[in-house]
C-alpha cells in the first residue's frame, strides 16, 4: 500500500510540475516583452557559444546549458523561460526525492508542492543565471550525501562528488553547501561512521577529477571569476545586505511558510491563532545536534552570513535563491501534517498558477501603460534592423561577428543571425577574422543613456586602423504588447577586413 502511494505522489508531482512550468512560460509569455533587463541572460548566450572550462564572470555551467539548449530549441524568449522554469521544476523533483530519503514518505509530497509558491520558484525563477541553475543541482547534492551516509555506498560516494563539482560549476557559492556537508558529517552518527569507510576518498577524488579541468583553466585565465567575485565588494562588510540577506529565508519563503503553519495549526477562533503562531517558530526547531535535516535547512544560509558579516564576500540577496531547497522538509517534519495534506497543497498550488496566468495580461499592462523601459526595448526591432542596413550597405560582405560592451549586441546574434558570433567586447584585432560590426545600445531617444560605449569602439577601430564611422538606426517595438510609441537609438559600427 505504501508503495502504490508512494507511485501516485510521484505521479501527482509529475502532472503538477508539468502544469507548472507551462503555467509560469504562458505567463510569461503574456506578460513579457523581453528578457531580463540588465541582459544577463543574453550574455549567458554569449558565453554558450563555444566550450570553454569558465568565463570572464562565472565557472561555464551555464554558458554549457545554454548553448547546448539552444543548441536543439528555437531562439527565443518562450524557449529561454521554459529553461527557466525546467530547471526549477528538476530543483523541485530533487526536493521531493530529498524528503523521501529523510523518511518523510507521504510529507515530502506537500512540502515540495508548496514549494512552488517560494518566490525562487515563481517570480524569480524566471531568470536563468548562475544563481537559479544552483536551484537544479542543491537538492540532488543532498540526496547523494543522505545516501552515502546512510548506505555507505561506493556508487552514491562517486555521484556525490560528481554532482558537488557540477555545483561548483554552476557557481563558487556551493561551496557553502559543501561546508554545511562537512559539519554535518561531522555532527552525525550516521556521518562519522561514514568517515570511517573509503567512501569520503571517493567523494573527494571525484570531485576533484571533475573540477581539474577549471581549475587548470583558471590558473591559465588569471583566475578572472575569482578576481571579478572580489572586485563586487569583497574586503568591505555592507551591513544593509548583510541585513537584507539575513532576512531572505522569511521574505523569498514566507507564503509556503505562513500557508503550512496555518494548514497545521489546531482549533479554532483565537486558539487557531495562536496555534498558528506557535506552528511559526516550531516549523525551525532542530532536534538535536546531530539533525541532519536542520544543517542542510540552515548551513548555507548560517554558513553565508558569516563569510558576509567577516568581509569575506558582500553578500547580494539573489544569492539566497538556492539556499532554501530543505526548508519546507524541515517544515513538514516538525508540523507532523497528516496525508490529507498533500490534497490541500495541491488545490493551493493549482489555485495560484490559476491566478498567474489571470495576473500576467495585468502585469503586462501595468508594464505598458507605466511606459516600462524594459517592457519597450526593442531588441528583436533592433537587431533586425541592423542586420538589414548591413545587408543593404554591404550585400557582399558575410557578417561573422558583432561585439559591444556588454550583453545588448548578443540580441543581434539571438534574435537575427544564429550565424553571427556574439562577443561581449571589442576583440583583439589580430585574433578575429572577417567582417565583423560594433553595436552600442543608447537607450529610449526622449531619455538617452549616459554610456561610453561610443567612444569606446570608435577607440577600437582607430587603433585597428578602421574607419570610426557610426551608423544610427532608431527603432521602437510594435504589436499587441506595446500602447505606447518609444523609440530607441542605436551606432552600429562597420568593422571591415
Amino acid at each position: 500500500m505504501q508503495d502504490d502511494n508512494g507511485i501516485q505522489d510521484l505521479r501527482t508531482l509529475a502532472t503538477i510540475l508539468a502544469l507548472y512550468v507551462c503555467a509560469w512560460t504562458v505567463s510569461h509569455f503574456i506578460s513579457d516583452a523581453n528578457l531580463d533587463p540588465y541582459g544577463d541572460m543574453l550574455e549567458n548566450v554569449a558565453w554558450g557559444q563555444r566550450f570553454e572550462w569558465g568565463n570572464a564572470k562565472h565557472p561555464p555551467l551555464v554558458g554549457w546549458v545554454v548553448g547546448a539548449w539552444f543548441s536543439t530549441m528555437p531562439r527565443g524568449d518562450t524557449a529561454y523561460h521554459l529553461l527557466s522554469y525546467g530547471t526549477a521544476a528538476v530543483g523541485l523533483l530533487g526536493i521531493h526525492r530529498l524528503g523521501l530519503v529523510l523518511g518523510l514518505g507521504p510529507r515530502a509530497l506537500p512540502a515540495t508542492l508548496l514549494m512552488t509558491l517560494a518566490l525562487p520558484y515563481s517570480t524569480l525563477a524566471v531568470k536563468f543565471n548562475a544563481n537559479s541553475i544552483l536551484l537544479a543541482i542543491w537538492p540532488w547534492i543532498g540526496v547523494a550525501w543522505c545516501r552515502c551516509i546512510t548506505r555507505k555506498s561506493s556508487i552514491w560516494a562517486l555521484g556525490l562528488g560528481v554532482i558537488a563539482a557540477l555545483g561548483m560549476l554552476g557557481k563558487y557559492y556551493t561551496a557553502t553547501l559543501l561546508m554545511t556537508l562537512v559539519a554535518a558529517t561531522l555532527a552525525t552518527p550516521a556521518g562519522r561512521l561514514w568517515l570511517r569507510t573509503p567512501g569520503p576518498w571517493l567523494a573527494a577524488s571525484a570531485f576533484l577529477v571533475s573540477i581539474a579541468p577549471h581549475l587548470n583553466w583558471l590558473q591559465n585565465n588569471d583566475y578572472g571569476p575569482i578576481r571579478y567575485g572580489a572586485d563586487q565588494g569583497a574586503g568591505t562588510i555592507n551591513l544593509p545586505q548583510l541585513a537584507s540577506f539575513a532576512a531572505a529565508p522569511f521574505i523569498y519563503w514566507l507564503l509556503p511558510w505562513v500557508i503550512y503553519a496555518a494548514l497545521t495549526a489546531e482549533g479554532s477562533g483565537r486558539a487557531r491563532l495562536g496555534s498558528w503562531f506557535h506552528q511559526l517558530f516550531h516549523a525551525w526547531r532542530p532536534t538535536g545536534t546531530d539533525d541532519a535535516l536542520f544543517y542542510l535547512a540552515v548551513g548555507p544560509w548560517l554558513v553565508s552570513l558569516v563569510f558576509g558579516a567577516t568581509g569575506v564576500v558582500a553578500l547580494s540577496s539573489p544569492w539566497a535563491i538556492p539556499i532554501g531547497f530543505a526548508f519546507p522538509l524541515l517544515w513538514a517534519r516538525n508540523l507532523g501534517p497528516t496525508r490529507s495534506l498533500a490534497d490541500v497543497a495541491r488545490r493551493i498550488t493549482l489555485g495560484w498558477l490559476a491566478v498567474i496566468l489571470v495576473l500576467s495580461p495585468v502585469y503586462g499592462w501595468l508594464q505598458a501603460t507605466d511606459g516600462d523601459e524594459n517592457h519597450y526595448r526593442p531588441r528583436r526591432a533592433a537587431a533586425d534592423a541592423a542586420l538589414n542596413e548591413w545587408r543593404s550597405r554591404y550585400p557582399d560582405e558575410v557578417l561573422t561577428w558583432v561585439a559591444g560592451i556588454g550583453p545588448e549586441a548578443t540580441s543581434i546574434h539571438f534574435y537575427g543571425d544564429p550565424d553571427v558570433r556574439p562577443l561581449l567586447a571589442p576583440p583583439d584585432p589580430a585574433s578575429i577574422d572577417g567582417a565583423g560590426m560594433l553595436f552600442c545600445a543608447l537607450g529610449p531617444v526622449d531619455r538617452p543613456h549616459h554610456t561610453d560605449c561610443p567612444a569606446r569602439m570608435e577607440t577600437w577601430l582607430i587603433a585597428s586602423r578602421r574607419a570610426a564611422t557610426p551608423i544610427r538606426i532608431t527603432v521602437a517595438s510594435e504589436g499587441w504588447r506595446f500602447l505606447q510609441t518609444r523609440p530607441f537609438a542605436y551606432l552600429l559600427y562597420p568593422a571591415l577586413p
